[in-house]
């Protein structure tokens, strides 16, 4: 099966859930493949920090509750491993999608400790 993000040109989104997608606007105007890459985060579950390792391929990331709502988001230069910090994230189950300069997105499922 292929997994997909969707995604305009107002940053509206939809979260694949199983095989689910809950779509939170409409006006699609693209549709990008979530990838298997070589970048990973870490740790999961995280607290204050997390780690994006292999990195130097992405140039966006966003986290996103389950709702499909962007909680934080950056533009990135290259760089091989970056770190991220999410202290002001409340406890939880969140979505971290790390988009490529192939115009692939990578999507994991983290979790904030407290």
């Amino acid at each position: 099966t292929l997994n997909y993000i969707l995604t305009n040109n107002f940053h509206c989104t939809t979260i694949e859930h199983d095989t689910i997608f809950v779509i939170n606007c409409g006006n699609t105007v693209n549709i990008n493949p979530i990838i298997k890459d070589e970048s990973f985060v870490a740790p999961n579950p995280f607290t204050e920090q997390l780690y994006v390792h292999n990195a130097d391929n992405i140039y966006f990331v966003e986290i996103m509750d389950y709702t499909g709502r962007i909680l934080w988001k950056k533009e990135l230069c290259k760089q091989n491993n970056l770190t991220l910090e999410l202290i002001n994230l409340n406890k939880g189950m969140y979505l971290i999608n790390l988009y490529t300069t192939d115009y692939g997105v990578s999507q994991h499922k983290i979790v904030k400790a407290n």
